[in-house]
């Protein structure tokens, strides 16, 4: 099996107590004052690993895509007003 120049693949998905981890953390950040603006490079791309995972409940996956797309839209809100303001 080759794996090409990239020995560690990339997970597919985050399941079991990774996925509540990262969904609460996610939510923790997105109250906070801009804390989910500078943390969205990270927790974007984890929330739609959490949403793909089969382990994870109906429930969590349905939770990351409501903070997934609250941060997406914190996000697109910021820079459209750093845009209008600089």
């Amino acid at each position: 099996m080759d794996r090409g120049s990239n020995p560690l693949p990339m997970p597919r998905t985050v399941g079991g107590l990774w996925a509540r981890v990262v969904v609460a953390l996610a939510a923790v950040l997105l109250l906070s004052m801009a804390g989910a603006i500078v943390a969205a490079p990270l927790t974007v791309p984890l929330l739609y690993l959490v949403s793909r995972g089969e382990r994870t409940g109906a429930g969590w996956r349905a939770g990351a895509l409501v903070v997934l797309a609250l941060t997406v839209a914190e996000v697109a809100w910021a820079a459209g007003y750093l845009a209008t303001t600089a």
